[in-house]
């Protein structure tokens, strides 16, 4: 396969039906598919390998179940894309989303992030912009005023699936975030962020995230909402290093940390109560 711009890595595991519209939505043949089913246990695989006989930008690769983050960090070993973007299985694109990316990369000189932003379905909700403008260009100097706040005082740049990053940025972090499994699209970022030179943020809403019950961060299962608690502790305990690094450690930025702990710690303690 003759290289790619883009290699849009994809993680499955047990979305026979979900699969189908994931790769669709791409419906760009100019970037490369990278599927690696994670031992499922339907017919995922065989639903993969269709599409991956029909179309020739499109591979497909199986391992045995290791969870999420493992199948992605395989994909982006086997991408030869020199940019990468992110897509769960259950999750899409709209239908403009790769040719605005590429437009983007073009115009500003391959910048090493591309950030745009997500609606969540069915409720249409829309996430918070980074920036008045429709795109905004900002330098590795500018990060500490206008790119770093935000990992601080809101949510905006934790999950991966707005992203599209080069490779080389992504390969350069090693397996981060592979250590918890609740919080690791923030460990990533926060690292790609910190190593970054440039980002273009866009305005636009690009990514269809499909609201599931069923996900790592609504279960109510007790020993993963367990782990999810210990989880959250490595991630905010990491953030606290991050404000040194990025010498923001202010008692007002101390603080943000500080209410977030509290208010997801209390979700997650919420819950557990409630399965006693």
């Amino acid at each position: 396969m003759s290289e790619r711009l883009i290699s849009v890595v994809i993680p499955v595991y047990n979305e026979e039906i979900n699969i189908r519209r994931s790769i669709e939505s791409i419906n760009n043949d100019s970037v490369e598919i990278v599927i690696v089913n994670d031992g499922s246990t339907d017919n995922t695989l065989e639903v993969c390998r269709e599409y991956e006989a029909k179309y020739d930008n499109i591979r497909v690769f199986t391992q045995e179940n290791q969870g999420q983050n493992a199948a992605r960090y395989k994909a982006i070993s086997e991408a030869s894309g020199e940019y990468i973007m992110f897509l769960d299985s259950d999750d899409s694109y709209n239908p403009n989303t790769v040719s605005r990316v590429i437009e983007t990369i073009e115009k500003y000189n391959h910048p090493d992030i591309i950030r745009f932003r997500y609606q969540m379905l069915p409720m249409n909700t829309v996430q918070d912009q980074y920036f008045d403008e429709q795109e905004k260009y900002v330098e590795k100097k500018d990060f500490r005023e206008l790119v770093y706040p935000m990992f601080i005082d809101s949510y905006r740049l934790n999950a991966l699936g707005m992203d599209c990053v080069k490779k080389s940025l992504i390969d350069s972090i090693g397996n981060e975030g592979s250590e918890v499994r609740f919080g690791e699209d923030m460990l990533a970022n926060l690292k790609m962020f910190t190593k970054a030179n440039d980002a273009v943020f866009l305005k636009d809403v690009l990514y269809n995230y499909i609201f599931n019950e069923k996900s790592t961060t609504k279960t109510n299962n007790k020993y993963k909402l367990a782990s999810n608690l210990e989880d959250l502790v490595v991630i905010l305990t990491r953030l606290y290093r991050y404000l040194i690094e990025w010498d923001l450690c202010t008692t007002e930025n101390m603080t943000y940390i500080e209410n977030k702990f509290k208010k997801e710690t209390g979700v997650i303690l919420t819950r557990l109560e409630l399965k006693k």
